[in-house]
């Protein structure tokens, strides 16, 4: 289940402190190690003026020129080293009805239950904090395809007031948020890791007993790499031929693209078919019951 974590702020920490106890101290693949950070993450936002210097940072980069930092429209990344990224999301409470209302739920992703392909630690910065629904599921039992659910083995309605932080981890903790009673500001602790990230992010219908998936989370780096993977094929050509079947063999890549790059091989039967031979016995379910019921249909 997520963690709850108590950690009060007794000093200040700037952003280089809290990287360098990260690289130093932290293993991102480890749950018990990241909640150690809690109280260097407590340090860090009990800056009061932390959100509004980095947006202003942030403004003033749009304004020479820069890319925006932003990798949801509440959300904005305030700094990022190797496989570690801090950013702020805003939270408001829903302002409009109707189709603009349902506009809103989108933007913020209120109300879609959804798991992330990262352990991340979170803190109120600001506010009451959203409301949130949290079920733990244990991954290994979802082949990844639409309509598999897994059992809920826990469950938990809470909130992010300012203060609180909470580590969610990678695949197991699904959350559905509601807007919050005013306007809110959350700090979050990416944890990236390449063999998590290679695995899919979904949406969720939460049941009484199970977590149903309902579809991918089209915002991943996991379906931005499917995308670009179903652009290649319908591109084709002799160049990518030979790139697709690197891919198929590529088990730290995401499933959706590897399994995208298979079909860009039909056109050459004898790849095509080799390349489902060799993933018979892959270590992933989805690729693994995509090729064997492909190649029963080739028999």
């Amino acid at each position: 289940m997520a963690y709850t974590l108590n950690a009060t702020a007794t000093s200040t920490a700037s952003e280089d402190d809290l990287f360098d106890y990260i690289f130093s101290r932290v293993d991102s693949m480890d749950p018990d190690s990241i909640a150690d950070a809690a109280p260097v993450l407590a340090a860090y936002a009990s800056d009061s003026g932390l959100v509004a210097r980095t947006m202003a940072q942030s403004m003033r980069s749009i304004l020479d020129g820069q890319p925006p930092p932003f990798v949801a429209p509440q959300c904005y990344v305030i700094a990022r080293r190797r496989h570690i990224m801090i950013r702020a999301n805003v939270w408001t409470p829903l302002k409009q009805t109707g189709a603009l209302r349902k506009n809103e739920e989108r933007v913020y992703s209120y109300d879609t239950a959804h798991d992330h392909n990262f352990n991340f630690l979170t803190i109120g910065y600001f506010g009451a904090g959203y409301r949130t629904h949290i079920v733990q599921i244990d991954p290994s039992q979802l082949n990844g395809e639409i309509g598999d659910s897994a059992p809920i083995l826990d469950s938990e309605v809470t909130s992010l007031p300012k203060g609180k932080i909470m580590l969610y981890q990678a695949h197991r903790d699904v959350h559905r948020q509601a807007p919050p009673d005013e306007l809110s500001i959350s700090l979050n602790v990416l944890f990236n890791n390449q063999s998590q990230i290679s695995k899919c992010q979904y949406n969720f219908v939460i049941e009484e007993e199970r977590a149903r998936i309902l579809s991918y989370t089209s915002a991943s780096i996991h379906s931005r790499l499917s995308m670009l993977a179903e652009m290649a094929v319908m591109v084709g050509g002799d160049e990518l031929m030979g790139l697709f079947n690197d891919i198929v063999d590529a088990p730290l890549l995401p499933p959706r693209m590897r399994l995208m790059c298979l079909e860009g091989l039909r056109e050459d039967q004898a790849a095509y078919r080799g390349a489902m031979e060799r993933l018979y016995a892959d270590e992933s379910d989805m690729v693994r019951l995509h090729a064997r019921s492909a190649l029963s249909q080739l028999q």
